[in-house]
């Protein structure tokens, strides 16, 4: 699945999951304008932030429901999806790539918070190897 960032006009591609392949194909997705994005009439939201908005709600509702943790929000998970990646070995300009940015800053920035992570405990097992 490719899709183009609004922002950047960055084409990114991303692998479809075969659960996800099941899930579009059961809804025979087909559409010209590509957009799978969409309402459940099969009707493209007017406007990107009328979207944002109705995912925002979503998960508050899962939130109250106990099935997500309090204050998740898109952007956070854009920050954990970065970091996952960081934290299983991709680089600063892969991350950048995966979540769509043209800038490797970008990819430092999503991550910086896993490098304090790495160096917080390179710190602590120095001092637990040093017998102190």
């Amino acid at each position: 699945m490719q899709y183009t960032r609004r922002k950047n006009g960055k084409a990114t591609l991303l692998p479809v999951l075969p659960e996800l392949q099941v899930f579009l194909a059961a809804r025979d997705i087909r559409r010209a304008d590509g957009l799978i994005a969409i309402r459940d009439d099969g009707s493209p939201w007017e406007t990107e932030k009328d979207m944002q908005t109705r995912v925002s709600h979503w998960l508050r509702e899962r939130e109250r429901d106990g099935k997500i943790g309090a204050g998740t929000t898109l952007h956070g998970l854009r920050v954990s999806y970065a970091a996952w990646w960081k934290r299983n070995g991709a680089s600063d300009e892969e991350v950048a790539r995966l979540i769509g940015d043209k800038s490797i800053a970008m990819g430092t920035h999503y991550t910086r918070h896993v490098e304090d992570e790495v160096s917080i405990a390179r710190a602590f097992n120095r001092l637990g190897k040093d017998g102190a």
